[in-house]
């Protein structure tokens, strides 16, 4: 089944910020892959076929940034360190959670809100999938309500601003791309830190 994707890795981190951006991008990217490799897999094998399941917050630039630094570094270990030749191979799928930490049980409808914000940083950073918790999610098993208006987020977001139609559409912006370095920087530091 060459089209299945056979492995996802979650990367889940309770706190948030910067320094939680940067460990929630790094923790998944070198244990995992090095494992696959240390057991005899070629990366051609197995990389087309893995995502990373990130969890995202509402500070809208740092995770923009983290998913295109993400990008890089994906693409640079796999095609620099581990050799791995297919194209296919160098591309981060990424799958996102909206909502979880972020949403709050006072004023409820606030929450909407803050998944809008969410789930719009991911359909600018270009991920492949997006899960956008519903608002009572945070205290309570989402009512049919709740989830139609969880669903009517990525929908609007998708449709109604055209986002998904542009590839990157932050790019270029002098304070992304610089947050985008920065944090790309990080996590090689922290990655080093792992490896060492």
């Amino acid at each position: 089944m060459p089209r299945c994707g056979s492995l996802a890795i979650s990367s889940r981190t309770r706190s948030r910020g910067f320094r939680a951006s940067i460990r929630s991008a790094s923790r998944p990217i070198t244990a995992n892959v090095e494992e696959l490799i240390r057991r005899g897999l070629p990366p051609d094998n197995f990389a087309p076929r893995l995502s990373f399941f990130f969890y995202t917050y509402t500070n809208f630039f740092e995770e923009v940034a983290k998913y295109r630094a993400s990008r890089r570094i994906w693409a640079k270990l796999l095609r620099d360190r581990y050799g791995a030749k297919e194209p296919e191979s160098w591309r981060l799928r990424a799958a996102c959670v909206c909502g979880g930490h972020s949403l709050t049980r006072a004023e409820p409808l606030n929450n909407i809100a803050r998944t809008t914000i969410e789930t719009f940083a991911v359909a600018c950073a270009g991920v492949q999938s997006v899960f956008t918790a519903a608002y009572d999610e945070a205290f309570a098993i989402p009512t049919e309500l709740s989830a139609r208006t969880a669903l009517r987020v990525q929908q609007i977001v998708a449709y109604e601003t055209e986002v998904a139609q542009t590839a990157d559409p932050l790019g270029g912006s002098y304070f992304v791309e610089a947050l985008t370095d920065e944090m790309e920087k990080a996590i090689e530091g922290v990655l080093g830190e792992i490896e060492s």
